[in-house]
């Protein structure tokens, strides 16, 4: 009954954000999942493109795709769908995404469609592909920031290596992620540094020796000094923080910079202009490389 309280998708989204309403509209919601999914799927579609709804309404809308993807699916909570149901939510998804003009909204979906491609009993074969042909857009453009937004997701969901993290994407992606990450536009100059350092972790030895770390590490190493001296504080923060993954889950993409990085750290930790959050950040780095490196 729960789901009659609501007169349609877009007011279910409005009560789910609204802490008054929010316990009532979860209910609606498991409701509706579990007697249609498909059919709430498509409403949940069809939000993230309508202008009029609010922004933060649609990126919800993004934010629940994600309990209809493969992942929810392979359990069998949703039913059965089709092939080409598979093949209509996955079309309907990856047009949204390309069309979204919002931020946020684009960052959401990025998501939905990774956890979508994250199981390889239910491959997205093309999304790889689809994701290098949106790294080739100009660097500062808004299709780049979707393509970057997207492989810094592929990158985090692709724990089997079979997708972004695979061989033949890390070769592909490597040199184009190294061409954002030496841009000018400080925003996709971090997502590109957060999906190479994810894709550090993620891809095999072979991958990281060969095609990642020899196209990327470098430039990474750059794109943070520079962000970090020319008053960019935060944003050279953020390139700290994946380097700090990075260094501890996968010292070797960075062994043949070791040098440079050692400097990049050690003239942040000692700048008494940077706040000391930089510089304690400046300092994990050092310590996480020096203690995961064999």
């Amino acid at each position: 009954m729960e789901a009659a309280l609501f007169k349609d998708t877009p007011a279910l989204l409005v009560a789910l954000a609204d802490p008054a309403q929010q316990k009532t509209a979860e209910a609606a919601f498991s409701q509706m999942q579990k007697s249609n999914p498909q059919q709430l799927a498509s409403e949940l579609l069809a939000c993230v493109g309508v202008d009029t709804i609010p922004a933060s309404s649609r990126q919800l809308a993004g934010v629940l795709l994600k309990r209809f993807a493969a992942t929810k699916r392979i359990s069998g909570v949703l039913g059965e769908w089709s092939a080409e149901a598979v093949a209509g939510f996955r079309a309907s998804l990856w047009a949204k995404l390309g069309a979204e003009t919002s931020s946020i909204v684009s960052r959401a979906l990025c998501h939905a469609v990774a956890e979508e491609a994250s199981i390889p009993e239910q491959p997205w074969p093309e999304l790889v592909g689809q994701c290098a042909t949106g790294l080739d857009a100009a660097a500062g453009s808004r299709q780049a920031a979707v393509a970057l937004a997207l492989a810094d997701a592929l990158a985090d969901f692709d724990t089997e290596k079979t997708g972004a993290a695979s061989d033949a994407a890390v070769a592909s992606w490597a040199p184009k992620l190294a061409t954002h990450v030496a841009g000018t536009d400080g925003d996709h100059v971090v997502m590109a540094a957060r999906a190479i350092c994810k894709l550090a972790v993620r891809c095999s030895p072979a991958a990281r020796k060969r095609a990642l770390a020899p196209a990327c590490c470098g430039p990474v190493l750059a794109a943070t000094q520079k962000l970090l001296t020319n008053d960019e504080e935060l944003l050279g923060v953020d390139c700290l923080d994946a380097l700090v993954d990075a260094a501890g889950e996968a010292p070797a993409f960075l062994a043949g910079q070791a040098e440079g990085l050692l400097q990049l750290v050690g003239a942040a930790a000692r700048a008494d202009a940077f706040e000391p959050e930089t510089r304690s950040r400046a300092l994990e780095v050092a310590l996480a490389l020096s203690e995961a490196a064999p």
